[in-house]
């Protein structure tokens, strides 16, 4: 996406993530890219990675672990299935 002279650069998964651990490597890597933007050092690229989970929170068999708005705010993982205005806040948290 461009915005001005900005460029967000986005990796979007739709993955279930039932049998994903807290720290598994496709969650963590929301946390990774933002190493790699920090090693790119132009603050008009933003880079960013978001997990679109079909698992539902409350299936989560670590859901007492995370709040699902932490999940979306820390770990950028987002719930197709839990009521919609999960693209809203993709593109909120993309900034």
């Amino acid at each position: 996406m461009l915005d001005g002279d900005k460029q967000y650069v986005t990796f979007i998964e739709p993955h279930g993530i039932l049998h994903e651990d807290q720290d598994s490597d496709k969650i963590k890597f929301a946390q990774q890219i933002k190493l790699i933007q920090e090693r790119i050092g132009d603050s008009n690229v933003i880079l960013n990675s978001f997990i679109l989970s079909w698992t539902k929170y409350s299936e989560l068999p670590w859901k007492d672990r995370f709040a699902k708005e932490q999940l979306a705010k820390e770990k950028h993982v987002l719930f197709m299935k839990d009521g919609g205005g999960y693209l809203e806040t993709l593109f909120d948290l993309l900034k």
